[in-house]
């Protein structure tokens, strides 16, 4: 008697009781997302010191760059890159050996100053350091992008599918909240403004242009998608055992 009591005491609180499991797993899920970047405690540091060529104006940045771009950040992802790998001179048993680690940073086009980039265009820029395989490597050049930040980088291309930064300590700029441009480096001697970039859009002969945003249908691969779908995911399951809890103990009475 005492056990079949219990059992009716436990499926009168069955209902709750998932709807608290549930609720606790979305928290821990929203919370993984949140700290995508958490650092294991056996995870290797490894501080890298890079000298990046040092330019005394916005004029010298500029002839040294391919493209001058305004970007929205999207996502990144950590890869191993080895630039070494069929160059003259490097013999293949040492090409392992010289594999770095990058951040991959996938961003869409919002506005060209210089270069053949079509605005709404999907490029990839790279950036030494990352977090990857139980290492993270750090400079202190490197910029801690976020999805949906708006950046204006000035880039040099090459043999890769993705363009890297041209002297990312000077060459890094973030707009803020009121559409100002702040250097991302506290340490960067050179200033940047928007008329500075008309004029160089207008020397290259470009047209002013600019994205319009708000009629942007981009969706694919972004985080926010991802953390949406985690959270409807988890609302839809949290919903459906629900109904059928109520539905299985109306069906009893």
């Amino acid at each position: 008697m005492q056990l079949k009591r219990c059992l009716n005491m436990m499926k009168k609180f069955l209902f709750w009781i998932l709807i608290i499991i549930g609720i606790i797993a979305l928290l821990i899920a929203l919370w993984l997302l949140r700290n995508p970047r958490s650092v294991a405690e056996d995870t290797v540091k490894v501080d890298i010191q890079i000298q990046f060529d040092y330019f005394r104006d916005i004029e010298e940045l500029k002839s040294r760059s391919s493209d001058i771009v305004q970007l929205e950040i999207l996502d990144y992802r950590a890869e191993w890159i080895n630039f070494w790998a069929g160059f003259e001179g490097v013999r293949p048993q040492d090409w392992r050996e010289r594999y770095e680690l990058f951040t991959i940073h996938r961003a869409r086009v919002l506005n060209v100053f210089q270069g053949d980039l079509m605005i709404g265009e999907i490029i990839e820029v790279r950036q030494l350091g990352g977090s990857l395989d139980g290492e993270i490597w750090t400079t202190p050049s490197t910029a801690d992008f976020s999805y949906g930040d708006h950046v204006v980088l000035f880039l040099i291309g090459g043999d890769l599918p993705h363009f890297g930064i041209m002297s990312p300590s000077q060459g890094t700029f973030v707009v803020n909240d009121d559409e100002e441009l702040l250097s991302y480096h506290s340490f960067n001697n050179l200033e940047l403004t928007w008329e500075i970039l008309g004029q160089i859009q207008s020397d290259n002969g470009i047209e002013p242009s600019h994205i319009n945003e708000t009629g942007s249908s981009y969706t694919e691969g972004s985080n926010s998608m991802k953390k949406i779908g985690v959270i409807l995911t988890g609302t839809i399951l949290v919903t459906v055992l629900s109904i059928l809890i109520i539905r299985k103990r109306n069906s009893k009475k």
